[in-house]
């Protein structure tokens, strides 16, 4: 009889155990949502002065790469 009353207490006890592990993992995953929803804002960011600098650096790179291939068409006249 005693061993059926520990069982109990025992399953009792594990229960509440995965109720408290649930419920972190709840609150786990809405902190989270929100981690995620905040950093959104930021990545766009990022993205978006990523692609301004792409767009202000382009002609200067379009540049430097036909001065490249000019340097190298003298290069070739030597060779």
């Amino acid at each position: 009889m005693t061993n059926i009353i520990d069982s109990i207490k025992d399953l009792i006890s594990d229960a509440k155990s995965v109720q408290d592990a649930s419920q972190n993992l709840t609150d786990s995953l809405a902190k989270l949502e929100q981690a995620l929803g905040e950093s959104q804002e930021q990545i766009d960011d990022i993205n978006k002065s990523v692609e301004e600098f792409k767009f202000k650096t382009q002609p200067r790179i379009d540049h430097i790469q036909e001065l490249q291939e000019k340097m190298q068409k003298e290069i070739d006249k030597f060779n």
